[in-house]
């Protein structure tokens, strides 16, 4: 019988992976699309994630934006059985905001204005909420072409995961503005700008702008905003088309965390945000977990463990004799169990507060959770994606 998880890659067609920074966002979301794959699915695992960690683990080029397949000789090579296919995508966000100028623009001409003037640059580069808004894009366009029977979405952190839903408005309203607006009155058919075509008030305001500014700052501004008018209607459309998109049941969620209380408490709002949009948490996964030894090894053991592995502790170039000196290494190994120990008991005791604390919410009946362990080492090739693909098919 298939776990829970399982059953949800089944249902689902597109899963959305959110939670704060560091707690191995990308490295969850490359294993379950990997889990998917091996399940006979196409699938395309997209990451907005800066760091770029998914193209180490599959062994891509970083430097590449288009989709990449994983070749089926590293999976073979890696000892891994593929009945369907693994794509990973790197979002950039200036050439997703590109393709999309070019798409939209009304002419050749306006579309050349668009692309060399320095405020689109800014803005495809540099405006906040940009990123999420042109990976809400992307997902759309890939989410259509059908070439791909799960995707897999690899969000920014936490405070950001929402902007996929309210980029369009948000973009929007960076640009289209009161003070823009009167630029664009004041920008004449001459394409310069005009105090005299704006309300005295506006105009003593562009005045000021300008000499802080600079009148070529303002014109790019205009020109700008001139141009993109047009496209201001299909951000609308896009709002609604995301809206009706995120809310239906193709989309899964699933929150990422690991047991420190600073990752739970992101984990936990963003499950609030998500049911103040009158959404739901599919499934939460809690990665990095630690877990104590059964039984812990006397240092009598772990002197006899360490001889019957050659390992016996050294004292520059000679075996140690017995003593404090000659203990060392079987002293440390017996501090790493207890530190193993101490750390797992505080693991537990955070994740049974939490989980007391979010599944009392009746929003949260039939949450799937999966507890990862902590595997002391970076997750960093195929083979360590399939062991945590293995924890996460439990």
């Amino acid at each position: 019988m298939p776990s829970p998880l399982l059953e949800l890659l089944q249902r689902r067609r597109v899963i959305v992976c959110a939670g704060a920074g560091g707690v191995g966002k990308t490295t969850i979301a490359a294993a379950l699309a990997l889990v998917a794959a091996q399940r006979g699915h196409r699938v395309l695992c997209l990451t907005v994630d800066p760091a770029r960690r998914l193209a180490d683990s599959l062994g891509l080029d970083p430097t590449c934006t288009l989709p990449q397949r994983v070749e089926e000789g590293r999976l073979v090579s890696a000892g891994l059985e593929m009945r369907g296919s693994l794509t990973a995508l790197m979002l950039d966000t200036k050439s997703t905001f590109d393709a999309l100028i070019e798409r939209q623009a009304q002419s050749a001409a306006a579309r050349h204005r668009m692309l060399e003037n320095p405020l689109y640059r800014y803005i495809a580069t540099s405006l906040p909420g940009t990123p999420s808004y042109m990976a809400m894009e992307k997902l759309l366009e890939v989410k259509r072409d059908g070439n791909y029977d799960r995707i897999v979405l690899d969000t920014p952190p936490t405070s950001d995961a929402l902007e996929f839903l309210n980029a369009p408005a948000q973009l929007s309203d960076a640009i289209d503005n009161s003070t823009v607006r009167w630029l664009v009155e004041a920008f004449q058919s001459s394409r310069r700008l005009s105090f005299n075509l704006v309300a005295r008030s506006a105009a003593a305001i562009l005045r000021g702008m300008s000499r802080l500014t600079g009148r070529g700052f303002l014109e790019h501004v205009a020109e700008f905003v001139t141009d993109f008018n047009p496209l201001f209607g299909g951000f609308g459309e896009r709002a609604r088309e995301v809206a009706r998109a995120f809310r239906s049941k193709e989309f899964a969620y699933v929150i990422l965390s690991t047991p420190a209380p600073v990752a739970l408490r992101e984990a936990r709002a963003f499950a609030e945000a998500l049911w103040a949009q009158q959404m739901r948490v599919d499934a939460w996964i809690v990665n990095r977990v630690h877990f104590a030894a059964r039984a812990q090894p006397s240092l009598e053991q772990i002197r006899e463990a360490l001889s019957e592995a050659g390992s016996s502790p050294l004292v520059g170039d000679q075996p140690s004799s017995p003593g404090p000196d000659g203990d060392h290494l079987a002293r440390a190994v017996r501090r790493a169990f207890e530190e193993e120990a101490l750390q797992a008991h505080l693991d537990a005791s955070h994740l049974s507060q939490f989980s007391g604390d979010l599944l009392s919410f009746p929003e949260q009946r039939g949450i799937v959770k999966v507890v990862v362990p902590h595997f002391g080492v970076d997750v960093h090739d195929l083979k360590a994606l399939h062991a945590v693909g293995q924890c996460l098919s439990r």
